[in-house]
């Protein structure tokens, strides 16, 4: 028997990974067998799966539930992308239910103060000054992903946004010149 016994870090890694493997396999009697070997109420590997689990399932409030569980937890500095990862999906939960302050609250106060900043960070945040009818904020948001030095591709949706805010801010002359520089 090679395989690790107790509940450490790596044994809940180990069985974790085969379990995910299991599922996706669709051998649900493997997949049980290794979940159950699994700390579900502590591990945050898990916890994070299951909650992107209710997230695709559409369950905000679990998922909610289970990423405030993770960020309540004692996190190592070596889980500071994780960390992120779990931050910005709790931002999207809130975003989804429409309660915009709690989703930018996330992007204000933390992602866009780590290094380094994703240049999706700053339109999401756009989106929530937008939704919250901020529009000159929202606007000075998509502007900063105009920058020459952001590595990555180009994010049409900038182009999206800006055209909604034009149209309700009744710039119409702005909208078309951004459809002119868009088809450049």
């Amino acid at each position: 028997d090679i395989e690790p016994g107790g509940t450490t870090p790596f044994t809940n890694s180990y069985y974790f990974y085969k379990a995910i493997v299991a599922d996706e396999m669709h051998i649900e009697k493997w997949a049980e067998h290794y979940f159950r070997r699994i700390d579900r109420e502590n591990f945050s590997k898990y916890l994070f799966w299951s909650a992107l689990r209710s997230y695709g399932k559409g369950d905000f409030k679990a998922a909610e539930e289970l990423l405030k569980k993770i960020l309540n937890q004692k996190l190592s500095e070596t889980d500071a992308a994780f960390a992120k990862k779990v931050a910005r999906t709790l931002a999207r939960v809130y975003f989804q239910n429409q309660e915009y302050e709690k989703s930018l609250g996330f992007y204000t106060s933390f992602l866009l103060k780590v290094n380094p900043v994703s240049t999706g960070d700053w339109l999401e945040a756009a989106w929530n000054y937008y939704y919250l009818k901020q529009y000159d904020r929202a606007l000075g948001f998509v502007y900063n992903l105009e920058s020459r030095y952001l590595d990555g591709p180009v994010l049409l949706e900038k182009y999206v946004l800006r055209a909604l805010i034009y149209r309700n801010s009744c710039e119409t002359e702005k909208m078309e010149s951004l459809l002119e520089s868009f088809d450049e």
